[in-house]
């Protein structure tokens, strides 16, 4: 576990690591992805696994949104065809790792 502001938040970030096990299964979050939902609830573990909860239900009621978590998303055409992305694998928390043109032309947005 990474050092954060203090013992208080190193502390609730351990307790909530053990509080949300339940949610993720196999797949274990990062430190700074579950320090979030403590930071907005003020280190308050009932509260921030709440938000935590509703959260994911959201994410599994629209599961378009799959370029955030690192699915196989597909750019509009309208996008592709004015900005050539290569997604060139993934970071070692499943994000999409990219790879964008240096000559960028964005006057089209």
């Amino acid at each position: 576990m990474e050092n954060f502001k203090n013992e208080k938040e190193t502390k609730a970030l351990a307790e909530f690591r053990v509080a949300t096990a339940e949610l993720y299964g196999d797949s274990t979050p990062g430190d700074h992805f579950l320090i979030r939902w403590l930071r907005a609830r003020n280190l308050d573990i009932e509260k921030a696994k709440l938000m935590l909860q509703k959260y994911l239900e959201w994410r599994a009621e629209n599961p378009d949104l799959k370029l955030i978590t690192g699915g196989n998303w597909i750019a509009p055409k309208f996008v592709s065809d004015r900005i050539k992305i290569k997604i060139t694998g993934h970071d070692y928390q499943g994000r999409p790792s990219k790879v964008y043109p240096h000559d960028l032309n964005t006057e089209h947005f």
